[in-house]
């Protein structure tokens, strides 16, 4: 069964009834995703509030945002801004230099011209070659077309059918969206597949623009989406810990061996802590010097405290009556070498 994806259903966000009406339109219709543009300041509880709008009327809530950069820099500083935030990213192109950098950066999902185009604006050759390595896929609205008339109609269409020309030349994915404002611009999918016939795109091409390519980029930034979230977790696990180093001298009438100074300690975390404690201790012997009755062991630093008690409190190894007295601590291990002979 094929899915059909509406990329850029332009809701009145201030509006909730109306935005209710228009996505249960979309629904009724027989589309099965919206995508709604955003502003870069929404907070995640409103998008929150849309998905839940969508879930209602059976569709997948996609979150959109619309650039519309003065330049090449412009679209660079909002990128690195909002692409990790958005599922999708369009990008108004108002001018040439504007619609090279965007046709060729790979975080940039959707390519969009403007109705009433300046001169020199439109999908050139050289913006669909960059687009085809970058993945970028040109999108047309059909509000305008369903909504201008006369000579402004026959203008916009005339540009369309130079654009997918271009695209088709250069194998350009291109995305078909309504980019209604209201529920009258609002029509099925096979309706607007019979527009599209107006700018030469063939029945098979509008289909795939309709289902297949919005649903490939919401797919895969998706999973873009899950393996950052992911390597950002791993690396919250991995990051470097924090540790404290403690010189440990042993006073005893006898020799005390290496097995038992570490037995000692960990069974003296155990009784004041408990297991919940010695897991979080992250208690290591690193050195025992057996001639000088002394030991260096490594805890985490939030547990310093946890360690020191129980260690203060060992007046027994094996059968020998002993007393442990905490010399140094230290963040490091040439730390503590220093202070141990200050």
């Amino acid at each position: 069964m094929t899915k059909y994806v509406d990329l850029h259903l332009r809701v009145p966000l201030q509006d909730v009834e109306k935005t209710r009406k228009m996505v249960a339109k979309s629904s009724q219709l027989g589309y099965n995703a919206v995508g709604i543009p955003l502003l870069p300041k929404t907070e995640p509880p409103e998008i929150e509030h849309l998905r839940k709008i969508c879930k209602e009327a059976g569709l997948d809530f996609i979150s959109r945002v619309d650039l519309a950069p003065r330049n090449a820099n412009d679209l660079l500083t909002n990128l690195r801004r909002l692409r990790r935030k958005f599922e999708v990213v369009s990008v108004m192109c108002t001018s040439k230099p504007v619609a090279r950098q965007a046709a060729k950066d790979r975080r940039v999902d959707l390519l969009s011209f403007p109705v009433d185009r300046a001169r020199g604006v439109f999908f050139d050759r050289a913006q669909a070659e960059l687009a085809s390595k970058s993945s970028a896929s040109l999108e047309i609205d059909l509000s305008a077309v369903l909504s201008l008339e006369g000579f402004w109609r026959i203008r916009l269409l005339s540009s369309l059918r130079r654009d997918v020309a271009v695209a088709k030349s250069f194998r350009v994915p291109v995305v078909i969206s309504s980019g209604a404002t209201d529920e009258c611009l609002l029509r099925r999918p096979r309706d607007y597949s019979a527009l599209t016939r107006l700018f030469d795109l063939d029945s098979l091409l509008a289909s795939k623009a309709l289902s297949e390519n919005p649903l490939s980029i919401v797919q895969r930034n998706r999973l873009c989406c899950a393996r950052n979230q992911c390597c950002a977790e791993e690396r919250s696990l991995i990051r470097r810990v924090k540790r404290r180093y403690l010189l440990l001298k042993i006073d005893s009438a006898g020799s005390i061996e290496v097995e038992d100074v570490k037995d000692a300690v960990w069974n003296a975390v155990l009784k004041l802590y408990g297991e919940y404690g010695a897991s979080q201790a992250g208690l290591f012997l690193v050195h025992y010097d057996k001639e000088r009755r002394e030991a260096v062991f490594r805890c985490s630093h939030k547990a310093l405290e946890i360690v020191h008690a129980s260690v203060a409190s060992v007046n027994k190894i094996k059968a020998e009556t002993v007393a442990v007295h905490v010399l140094r601590v230290s963040g490091t291990l040439k730390a503590l070498s220093k202070k141990r002979f200050v």
